[in-house]
């Protein structure tokens, strides 16, 4: 009798991980053994159960799937586990990424079929481990037709079913992470920026207060907060995609961008080619 393959689930949105238990519930062969809902979690889970399997988020709070693929290399930590990313995202500098730290799949949600997602957790992990000869190799990636084509950081089609997401991986590709404040509030300034332009145009008078009062902070806090993040990303970013969405070289001699030219430039971006869409 065929091992029952153990898995784990790290993933931000509770319906998603009680849908996945649901079905596997009634999967002979695979036995969900635990879940998390954030990256850290998800690290102190992993190390504990030591699951066959392992599906994995990319967008999520206090530590995302990357950050959490990073922690498992600097550790050295089993080597035998498969893990297969499931994520909204699906800008090839974030597959590429995933890839990198350890991934062996890559699928964009949503997938059309449950059998799918427990097809491919069996194929995946024989591969990994030997048991299976079919002649593809690894790492590879599946896109459904509602994911995100993308050419390097922004998509060129954008439209208000996928704005969101191409939001956060713009962020996420220019190399701020998701559990500091910054994120968050700069996720908010770019969407009020795309949806109106005046927010743009008063920034303390107007955008901070905003977001502000929607996380029960100050404005100087976000001010604040959103200058750390700018930092974050030119310590850690991605070189070639903040050239590509800047403009000139990430060179410390030139400085980097104010809050307003690093919310301003993303926002017209992204506004830009939404209206190149219609």
């Amino acid at each position: 009798m065929k091992k029952k393959l153990s898995v784990v689930i790290v993933d931000d949105s509770r319906q998603f991980r009680e849908t996945l238990k649901q079905y596997f519930s009634g999967v002979d062969d695979i036995d969900i053994i635990a879940d998390a809902s954030d990256g850290l979690e998800g690290l102190e889970v992993i190390m504990k159960t030591r699951p066959d399997v392992v599906l994995l988020d990319v967008v999520m709070p206090r530590m995302d799937g990357l950050e959490l693929l990073e922690k498992l290399v600097e550790t050295n930590f089993d080597k035998t586990i498969t893990y297969i990313v499931l994520s909204t995202l699906g800008h090839d500098n974030i597959t590429k990424r995933a890839m990198q730290l350890g991934a062996h799949y890559y699928i964009v949600k949503p997938f059309e079929r449950m059998e799918m997602l427990a097809k491919k957790i069996r194929q995946i992990f024989d591969i990994v481990n030997g048991a299976n000869d079919d002649a593809f190799s690894l790492p590879v990636q599946i896109h459904t037709s509602k994911s995100i084509s993308g050419i390097k950081a922004i998509p060129s089609v954008i439209d208000e079913q996928n704005l969101e997401s191409v939001i956060t991986g713009v962020i996420h590709d220019v190399g701020i992470p998701a559990h500091i404040k910054g994120y968050v509030y700069i996720r908010d300034a770019i969407s009020l920026c795309i949806k109106d332009n005046q927010f743009i145009n008063s920034i303390t008078k107007m955008l901070y207060p905003t977001i502000a009062k929607t996380h029960s902070t100050t404005s100087s806090r976000v001010e604040r907060a959103i200058r750390h993040a700018i930092e974050v990303a030119w310590g850690r970013g991605h070189e070639e995609v903040l050239n590509d969405i800047f403009g000139y070289t990430i060179d410390t001699n030139k400085g980097k961008p104010t809050n307003g030219e690093f919310i301003a430039l993303i926002s017209d971006n992204i506004r830009l080619k939404m209206k190149s869409a219609i």
